[in-house]
């Protein structure tokens, strides 16, 4: 399976930057009725229907799309939730052994529930993307996220809803398209980064029936809790200011200690609804409210509000503490291998957030390939090694393993990125 060409993740260079007016402009589709289903458990499926009006780089490919919805699980309390998504399927007969899946996890679209990417022929800019797997004989399944598309509020950060969301995806399939196969691999960028890696990590007390092969991690938010320090010392990056105000009212619909008022202030807490916009006529003044956001608007009240604030995103890091709910004993190891790459320019998700809570996975025996690419941002990693990573790892092709040198760097190497962290 090779990939031809190369391209560039649009739904990373908005993701966690928010500027989506590139990607997202246009109204969404109205949902339509298809068949009915009665399974309950994580995965089955809801309701489907195809979707004919998706975006021309997938239809001209001769598959079918369709859109889902399926049952997963909250990250937050372990309630039964109900997710929406949506499913391409190659053309032709598929294989021996049936289509491989690939679980694509995108980067940020919103907080609300008409940020759902299935909602839109686009798919709020990972149209692109999604062709490309399609093209290489790929089953794509994108599952839009609890409460983006279904009933809110989407618990934007927080990690264990997110890989649920990515398995049970999978799962919802395999029920649409029996053709497709039990093999499957996360591939996700930025919030889809940190989708994919928490896949692999509750896949071991989750996954049941499935055999992930691989993980594909670009630029993750896996370790977003250096916002809060760098906000109380007014260092947030043009691109971060936005992300503040998002993490900030996810954080405050699940712990209380979290308030608005501690963290938002000035024009950000006066316009914090039209802040969360993300379609239609409103993203226009969403767009003209988030580039006028300054430092204070959306500093910590405290030294108090700071360490609550590293506490709670700390808490939705990766790698997951153990336990939590849906899970029986925890995460602990991953259970496949994974690829993870981060830009050396990146100014939304810092380079070393990203390799600290690497080397807390190899800590864990993971098994990670660690690639920090020079002059690349966040929303411009070149693609084209990450596509054949992946389709090695459907191969059986022995992984490369970055963990041994991570956790034991010479000495010489270590104060180099020492002198970089810094």
């Amino acid at each position: 399976m090779t990939f031809a060409g190369s391209w560039r993740l649009c739904a990373l260079a908005l993701a966690l930057a928010i500027t989506v007016s590139a990607c997202s402009s246009g109204e969404s589709e109205t949902p339509s009725s298809g068949p009915q289903y009665t399974g309950t458990a994580p995965g089955s499926l809801v309701d489907s229907s195809n979707f004919t009006t998706a975006d021309m780089r997938i239809g001209k490919l001769g598959g079918t799309s369709h859109k889902i919805t399926y049952r997963s699980t909250s990250g937050v309390d372990g309630s039964s939730t109900e997710v929406t998504g949506s499913v391409f399927v190659p053309p032709g007969l598929a294989p021996e052994g049936g289509w491989d899946v690939v679980a694509y996890g995108h980067g940020t679209t919103g907080v609300l529930e008409d940020c759902a990417p299935s909602m839109y022929p686009h798919l709020i800019g990972n149209a692109g993307p999604v062709a490309a797997l399609v093209n290489n004989g790929y089953v794509v399944v994108m599952p839009d996220y609890q409460g983006l598309g279904s009933d809110g509020p989407h618990p934007y950060l927080e990690p264990r809803t997110v890989g649920f969301n990515m398995i049970d995806a999978v799962r919802a399939a395999r029920e649409l398209v029996p053709e497709a196969s039990s093999r499957w691999a996360a591939f996700g960028g930025s919030q889809g980064g940190q989708a994919s890696w928490a896949a692999n990590e509750l896949d071991g007390s989750y996954g049941d029936g499935l055999d992930l092969v691989g993980v594909v991690a670009l630029a993750p938010a896996a370790d977003m809790s250096g916002l809060a320090a760098d906000a109380a010392a007014r260092t947030l990056t043009p691109d971060q200011l936005p992300l503040m105000q998002f993490a900030v009212n996810s954080l405050s619909h699940v712990f209380p200690e979290v308030a608005l008022t501690d963290y938002l202030h000035g024009q950000v807490l006066d316009n914090n609804d039209a802040l969360l916009q993300c379609a239609g006529a409103a993203l226009e003044e969403r767009n003209r409210l988030a580039v006028a956001i300054v430092a204070d608007d959306v500093a910590p009240s405290s030294p108090e509000s700071t360490q609550v604030l590293t506490d709670r995103l700390k808490q939705w890091s990766m790698p997951l503490a153990a336990g939590g709910p849906g899970t029986e004993g925890g995460p602990g190891r991953a259970a496949a291998p994974m690829l993870v790459v981060q830009g050396d320019n990146d100014t939304l998700v810092r380079w070393p957030w990203t390799l600290d809570a690497v080397r807390r996975g190899c800590e864990l025996g993971d098994v990670i390939e660690w690639q920090l690419r020079t002059g690349e941002g966040h929303g411009d990693l070149d693609t084209v090694s990450a596509f054949a990573w992946m389709a090695d790892r459907f191969a059986a092709v022995p992984p490369i393993n970055s963990c041994p040198a991570l956790l034991d760097p010479p000495a010489e190497n270590a104060d180099v990125e020492e002198q970089n962290a810094e």
